[in-house]
């Protein structure tokens, strides 16, 4: 019997200080509660849940940042949905049950919410919300779902609430019906690109007659100097894959263009060009080409029974990078500019091909290593590995490394993917390490769907030869230790979506911190440091330098120190619940907010009393000023007071 918590837990199964809302509603009573776990919620169900009281029973289908229920509290939406109601079906409820069912991509789970279905899609990473367009992008899917799907249209929004399956639909009090779950097959996940086909289904005649599609807009919203050509050619491109003519795609284009001050006579080339490339009836521009520009012939599917099966897949991970980069396996290691991506991934190659242990920790499995540097210059490349090799003792002619430095690899370029299938069929590497990945593709990388195809251009490579791709990436700096690092990679999602494993670099005051933010085949390794360090005047040596809990945990701290002391510096007396607020603000944590106020009361530094606000209902709540230099009394101090331990 699929659970209340199971849905809840394969919903949210990491909330990574959100909140989940509960939102509970009767005529003339709305009651928000936030909960801070799964777990915490499910202890709550019998007081504030079961019982109901009346209450109809809501959840946010996103997590919230913040105890808020808009939209601007939303960072991270881990699915799609759809709510559909029995009476807009001729049907009723078996016809819209019917339509889920029968869908191109039927829904992970399905909640009967008593007078109709709720339906969600989850997704194998969930989408971020780091920028601007994100939230339009995601409810534009949502909406086309919905369209889809014959459901609720105002449903398709973010901050969307839906029913706790496990309570009553209360809409009649007399006759409560239960909401419960119907559907629940958890290995149902996708992309979001999975869903691009609903958003661009307008017939070219349909569009021309109203404004251009929501993804055109979007495109152009997020248009930038110096990328006209490409954002127009991405656009006639993806018209073209859904059977537009050059004539209808320059007629709908061509006041765009006009309004973008983009050369008429630039963009009609660029239609005309991509028509004659992909003429009608053949490949599109998404479809799989070879050098010669024709359609590859794509491997008929075969099924195994599972005996077979289990005889060809060995029935343990085996690993390039113990407990890091399976066999098989892609990676990133992720980082701002300057932070040593091309020192780590230089010393795992040469580690590798020796079959030693990376910063003395991590065993390789020895084996051949082709380098791809798209990033430096020869003798930058040169310059590093002697170093490096120097501080190791080792010598070039002892290494099974090869090395290719500027050669212009693209996979998004047919023709270069297969110069570099060529490649691998002579080495036959068993690692191949890539410097950097936003050098290797054309595509838009906040698009998944383009992201997509250069990803599934490197899956088709390491299936060919069995080898492991390990890529460099760039990532935004982290504000604090609060942020997860997965979401500060540049561009879609699909990158985190893709890999097995993703390291993350972030650096505390020249202290370089290294984060297994996701390992999709083993638990991930505890964050570790690691320091770059010259070990000679012609030897560089990259460190481990032991685990980072304690590091991050006294960085935590400070941060709330630095904040503190700048929140109570005019030494007026300043509400807790004031300060948890201004604390968010600074990417400042609650606990480490409380740890380090608990610490300044035992220094005497700080000073604490419980009483009513100002203004306002309610009990006595903590208050904090900083104490002056020379105690002296105050109107607050012949007030009652009362000294509680305080509560975290």
């Amino acid at each position: 019997m699929v659970t209340l918590r199971d849905f809840l837990e394969l919903l949210f199964p990491s909330l990574n200080g959100q909140f989940i809302e509960a939102r509970l509603i009767k005529p003339g009573h709305v009651l928000p509660i936030f909960y801070e776990s799964v777990e915490q919620l499910l202890n709550a169900m019998p007081e504030d849940v079961a019982g109901q009281n009346g209450f109809n029973v809501y959840f946010g289908v996103c997590p919230r940042i913040r105890k808020e229920g808009t939209k601007d509290a939303i960072k991270v939406v881990p699915c799609l949905w759809a709510d559909l109601d029995g009476k807009d079906f001729p049907g009723g409820k078996p016809e819209a049950l019917k339509r889920l069912q029968e869908f191109a991509f039927p829904p992970t789970t399905i909640v009967d919410s008593a007078h109709g279905y709720h339906a969600y899609w989850l997704l194998k990473e969930p989408e971020e919300i780091a920028r601007p367009g994100d939230v339009a992008r995601i409810e534009a899917h949502l909406k086309a779902l919905a369209s889809a799907l014959g459901a609720d249209q105002s449903a398709a929004e973010l901050a969307r609430i839906l029913r706790v399956p496990g309570t009553f639909n209360l809409k009649d009090p007399s006759a409560p019906v239960p909401v419960t779950i119907v559907c629940f097959e958890p290995g149902r996940q996708y992309n979001l690109g999975d869903f691009d086909f609903l958003v661009s289904s307008e017939s070219p005649e349909q569009t021309q007659k109203a404004n251009p599609p929501g993804w055109i807009a979007q495109a152009l919203a997020e248009l930038k100097p110096g990328s006209r050509n490409s954002t127009f050619a991405r656009i006639a491109g993806r018209l073209r894959r859904d059977g537009w003519e050059a004539a209808d795609i320059l007629a709908l284009l061509t006041p765009l263009a006009e309004r973008s001050g983009f050369p008429l006579a630039e963009l009609r080339q660029e239609i005309e060009g991509l028509c004659r490339r992909y003429p009608s009836g053949n490949p599109s521009p998404s479809s799989p080409i070879n050098s010669q520009g024709t359609e590859t012939e794509s491997k008929p599917l075969e099924a195994l029974p599972l005996a077979s099966f289990f005889a060809q897949v060995a029935a343990h991970i085996t690993w390039s990078i113990e407990g890091v980069l399976p066999k098989e396996g892609a990676g990133i290691v992720a980082g701002p500019a300057g932070y040593g991506k091309s020192w780590m991934l230089l010393d795992v190659a040469i580690e590798h091909a020796r079959g030693g242990k990376w910063l003395g920790q991590f065993a390789t499995a020895q084996g051949r290593v082709l380098y791809l540097d798209e990033e430096s210059s020869p003798a930058l490349l040169r310059h590093r590995l002697t170093r490096l090799l120097a501080a190791k003792g080792l010598s070039a002619d002892q290494l099974d490394l090869h090395v290719a430095v500027g050669q212009g690899l693209s996979f998004s370029n047919p023709a270069s993917v297969e110069q570099l299938r060529r490649l691998l069929d002579q080495l036959r590497p068993a690692l191949v390490i890539v410097d950097s990945l936003i050098r290797v593709h054309r595509a838009e990388e906040n698009s998944a769907s383009e992201m997509a195809q250069v990803f599934k251009a490197v899956k088709a490579l390491i299936r060919e030869f069995g080898c492991a791709f390990l890529f460099a990436d760039h990532q935004r700096k982290p504000g604090g230790f609060g942020v997860s690092l997965d979401l500060l990679l540049r561009g879609s999602s699909e990158k985190a979506a893709f890999v097995d494993t993703l390291l993350s670099l972030q650096r505390k005051e020249g202290t370089l911190i290294v984060e297994h933010s996701k390992s999709r085949y083993a638990e991930p390794i505890p964050a570790f440091v690691v320091r770059i360090e010259d070990t000679g005047p012609e030897a560089t040596a990259v460190v481990y330098g032991g685990e980072a809990e304690q590091i991050k945990q006294a960085a935590r701290q400070e941060a709330a120190r630095e904040f503190l002391t700048a929140a109570l510096g005019t030494g007026d007396w300043i509400a807790r619940k004031d300060l948890v607020e201004q604390a968010k603000e600074a990417e400042v944590s609650e606990k480490a907010l409380d740890e380090v106020l608990k610490a300044l009361e035992g220094e005497g530094s700080v000073e604490r009393e419980n009483r009513k606000p100002d203004s306002g209902r309610g009990g006595k709540a903590a208050f904090y000023h900083r104490k002056p230099d020379i105690a002296s009394p105050s109107p607050d101090q012949e007030t009652e007071t009362e000294t509680e331990s305080l509560e975290v």
